[in-house]
C-alpha cells in the first residue's frame, strides 16, 4: 500500500504505456508541449469534464468527473464518467446517496481519435476500474470507450492480463519517479505523433554515445524561430490587447503584433510596460527584457519557474563539481579561440597573407592549446585574455572599409570609447539576452554557470554560454556592417568622457540588419543539419541540457567552419 504522499496521478498510465519517457518528462520534470491530438483531445473533454453534471436517460444515471484511487497501485485521477445501471443484485454493485437502490457502475472514457492498435487506451481504462473497485470493494468485469471521431462507443472486457500490465507499469512508474531519473529515448515511428517530439528529441539522444556516432545520425527536429520584437523609441509604452502586444507613443498606438508570432521582447527605454502585457510574455513564454537607451541591460521578466527540476538540480550539483565545470569552460574558451583563430584565418583565405595576422594565429593557436589543459580556472582566464589580447590588436586590420571613420584601438567598455567598442557591446548584450532566453526554455537556469562568479542577478551561465558564439554572432556581424557600409559614423553620438553610444537611426539600421542576420541559415558544424542562425543559442542551450543529463557523452561547442 502507498501512502498519500507516494500517490501518481493515474492519467499518466496511458503515458508511461505508450514512451516512460514521455510519461517521465509529464510527470516527473512537468514539461509540455501541444499538437494537433493533444488539443483535439483537450476540446472533447471539456465538454465532458463537469463534475456537477448528471444525466439521466431512463433509469441509467451518469456521473462525470469522479474522483478515483487505488492505495493498492499508488495511482489517483478523474473518471471521465461512471454510468450507473439499475440491479437488483446485492453482489458488485453499489449504494449513491443521491439515489435509492443498487447500482452497477461502468467506467466509460472518452477518446478524441479512434482505437488505437496497441492497448494504452485499455490500459488506461482498466486502472481506473482497478481503483473504483478497490474503493467499493467490487468486481467490474468490463469498461467502455466513446471514440469522437468515429461518434461509436466500444465496450471493452478487464481481463486479468490487463489487470497485471496495469499493476506492472505502477510499480515501475513508482520505481522511476523515486530514482528520479529520465529514461533514455527509444526513437520509432510512434514518436512521429508525440507532442514532446521536440522537447524528447529522441533522434538525438538515441544511442548517442560517442560524437563520431552523434554525427551519423539523421536530423534533429528543431522548433521554429519567431520574430523578436525591438523596441528602440525610448518613449514607447508597452501595452496588452486582448492577445495582442500594443506599443504606444505618448498614448498614440503605433504598432501591435500577436503574441503569437514572438518570442522575445527587447526595449530600449524608460516608459516600461503594463502589467497586463508582462503576465502575457509570461504565460506565453515570451522573455521580456528591458535595456536602458544605451543598450544596458536593466531587467527581464520572467514567468513561474516550473518543471525540469531534476535537470536544474543536476546543473547546481555540476556548478559546485570543481572538475566537471573546469572540463567545461575548457571546451568554451576553446572553442572561443578557435573561432578567433578561424576569422583570422578567412582573412588570409580571401586577402593573403598578412604577417601581423599570421603571428596572432600562432598564438591563438598556442592558447587554445595551453587552454584545453588547463589546471584550474585561473590559469583558463590567463590563457584566454591572452588570445583576447592577440585578437583584438588584429582586428583593425579586418577593417576594409571605412578605416578613418571606424578606428579601433582594443576591446574598452563601460563606456565605450569608440564605434567599434559601442557595437561590441551592444551586440554581446544582445547575445546575452538571447542565450539566457534560450537557457531558460530548455530548463537550465542562466544564474548559475561554471565560469563566471555567481553573483545576483548576473546571468553567469549565459554569460559563459556566449563566449563560443561573440566571433560568429558578433565580431563577424559587425566588421560586416562596416565593411557593407550598412552603418555610418553618423549613426553615432561621440559624448567625450561619456563615451560613444548609437543613435536611434543607428540603432535601427543596426537591429534591421541584426534581424535579417538571425534569418540567414547554416550547416550546423555538429548536428550536421540546417540551422537559422537566430537558434543557434536555442540549438547550443540544447545540448548544454542533453550533455547534464548525460544523453550526450561531452559537450560540443559551436566552431565556425
Amino acid at each position: 500500500m502507498y501512502n498519500e504522499d507516494d500517490m501518481l496521478m493515474l492519467s499518466g498510465i496511458q503515458h508511461f504505456r505508450f514512451c516512460p519517457r514521455q510519461w517521465a518528462l509529464i510527470h516527473i520534470e512537468q514539461q509540455w508541449n501541444d499538437n494537433r491530438l493533444t488539443i483535439e483531445g483537450q476540446i472533447l473533454h471539456k465538454h465532458v469534464d463537469d463534475p456537477f453534471y448528471r444525466q439521466k436517460c431512463g433509469d441509467q444515471i451518469t456521473l462525470r468527473a469522479v474522483n478515483i484511487a487505488s492505495r493498492e497501485l499508488g495511482l489517483y485521477g478523474i473518471s471521465d464518467a461512471i454510468e450507473l445501471l439499475p440491479s437488483s443484485s446485492f453482489e458488485n454493485t453499489i449504494l449513491h446517496p443521491n439515489y435509492p437502490g443498487r447500482w452497477q457502475p461502468v467506467a466509460v472514457e472518452y477518446k478524441h481519435g479512434k482505437p488505437k492498435r496497441n492497448e494504452v487506451d485499455e490500459v488506461q481504462l482498466a486502472a481506473q476500474i482497478m481503483c473504483i473497485e478497490e474503493m467499493y470493494a467490487i468486481h467490474i468485469p468490463y469498461g467502455s470507450f466513446f471514440y469522437g471521431e468515429l461518434r461509436h462507443r466500444v465496450n471493452v472486457d478487464i481481463t486479468e492480463e490487463l489487470r497485471n500490465i496495469v499493476r506492472q507499469c505502477a510499480r515501475d512508474m513508482h520505481d522511476i519517479f523515486s530514482k528520479a531519473v529520465i529514461p533514455k529515448a527509444e526513437y520509432g515511428k510512434h514518436c512521429d505523433k508525440c507532442s514532446l517530439k521536440d522537447i524528447c528529441m529522441p533522434e538525438m539522444v538515441n544511442n548517442c554515445t560517442s560524437v563520431d556516432n552523434y554525427l551519423t545520425k539523421k536530423s534533429v527536429p528543431m522548433r521554429k524561430l519567431l520574430n523578436t520584437l525591438y523596441v528602440t523609441t525610448p518613449e514607447a509604452y508597452l501595452s496588452k490587447d486582448g492577445l495582442n502586444v500594443v506599443i504606444s507613443v505618448q498614448q498614440e498606438e503605433v504598432f501591435r503584433i500577436p503574441v503569437i508570432n514572438i518570442e522575445g521582447i527587447v526595449t530600449f527605454g524608460y516608459m516600461g510596460a503594463s502589467p497586463g502585457v508582462m503576465k502575457l510574455c509570461s504565460d506565453n513564454g515570451i522573455s521580456l527584457t528591458f535595456l536602458s537607451p544605451q543598450g544596458r541591460f536593466i531587467s527581464r521578466v520572467q514567468g513561474a519557474t516550473k518543471g525540469n527540476v531534476l535537470l536544474r538540480k543536476k546543473q547546481y550539483q555540476l556548478s559546485d563539481d570543481a572538475s566537471w565545470s573546469l572540463h567545461v569552460v575548457r571546451l568554451m574558451i576553446g572553442g572561443k579561440i578557435q573561432n578567433y583563430r578561424n576569422i583570422l584565418r578567412r582573412y588570409i583565405r580571401d586577402y593573403g597573407e598578412n604577417e601581423d595576422i599570421n603571428r596572432a594565429v600562432q598564438v591563438l593557436e598556442r592558447a587554445k592549446r595551453d587552454a584545453l589543459k588547463a589546471q584550474d580556472k585561473t590559469e583558463l582566464i590567463g590563457y584566454e585574455g591572452m588570445a583576447s589580447n592577440a585578437y583584438f590588436e588584429v582586428l583593425p586590420i579586418l577593417i576594409l572599409n571605412q578605416k578613418t571613420d571606424f578606428p579601433f584601438h582594443g576591446r574598452n567598455r563601460r563606456p565605450p570609447k569608440d564605434a567599434v567598442n559601442a557595437m561590441l557591446s551592444f551586440a554581446y548584450t544582445l547575445i546575452a539576452n538571447d542565450v539566457a532566453a534560450a537557457l531558460e526554455t530548455v530548463g537550465l537556469d542562466p544564474y548559475v554557470g561554471f565560469l563566471h562568479t555567481l553573483r545576483p542577478g548576473r546571468t553567469s551561465l549565459a554569460l559563459d554560454m556566449m563566449e563560443e558564439l561573440r566571433a560568429y554572432l558578433g565580431d563577424r556581424f559587425i566588421l560586416s556592417l562596416i565593411n557593407k557600409r550598412q552603418i555610418s559614423v553618423k549613426d553615432f553620438l561621440f559624448q567625450g568622457d561619456n563615451g560613444v553610444v548609437m543613435t536611434d537611426k543607428g540603432k535601427k539600421t543596426f537591429i534591421t540588419a541584426w534581424q535579417a542576420r538571425k534569418r540567414e541559415v547554416i550547416i550546423h558544424p555538429y548536428l550536421n543539419e540546417k540551422v537559422e542562425i537566430g537558434l543557434l543559442p536555442y540549438v547550443q542551450a540544447m545540448l548544454m541540457a542533453r550533455y547534464i543529463r548525460q544523453d550526450i557523452d561531452d559537450y560540443p561547442v559551436f566552431l565556425i567552419k
